[in-house]
């Protein structure tokens, strides 16, 4: 919890240094994926060394180290050998399907995927680095009720824990 706090709090940091505020953040679970074909090519990697040698389906507005990592020393980043570069969650998702590499995706893009397991979640037995989903103001005013509705709108409907966790 602590950890995911710290996390939180720099990435609010860098929203103001943007000059903005937020209404709201709730986690975002993500995970490393593969389709079942891709690695039966190229084996499951077992840990994040491993995951250099393999090809990666990257989201360009994250940059290519995509693969971040928490542990007791602090943040690990791995580059995989790019496959590809999208700027779309549900592009990577079916590039990770056609056997293209592992992608890092959000639950609520891959989760029914991998429940049919057209996609296999890829451990390679360290935690993601937590992310958030934020609603995002410019700072120096207050939220307006529109905004404000629109963030209670999106808590209710994403559920406590999120439907895509479920």
């Amino acid at each position: 919890m602590r950890g995911q706090l710290r996390a939180q709090e720099r990435e609010i940091r860098m929203l103001r240094r943007a000059g903005m505020s937020t209404a709201s953040a709730e986690l975002l679970l993500s995970v490393l994926v593969a389709s079942p074909d891709y690695l039966g090519r190229h084996g499951m990697p077992g840990s994040i060394t491993d995951l250099d040698g393999h090809r990666g389906i990257f989201y360009t507005n994250r940059g290519v180290g995509d693969w971040r990592f928490s542990g007791s020393n602090g943040a690990t980043i791995v580059r995989g050998r790019t496959a590809l570069l999208v700027n779309n969650g549900d592009m990577m998702r079916d590039a990770a399907l056609a056997g293209l590499g592992i992608a890092l995706l959000p639950i609520f893009i891959a989760g029914a995927e991998i429940r049919t397991g057209r996609l296999q979640v890829v451990d390679v037995g360290m935690q993601l680095q937590e992310e958030f989903i934020y609603v995002a103001h410019p700072e120096g005013r207050r939220p307006s009720a529109k905004l404000r509705a629109f963030a209670d709108c999106l808590r209710d409907a994403f559920g406590d824990p999120a439907y895509w966790e479920r």
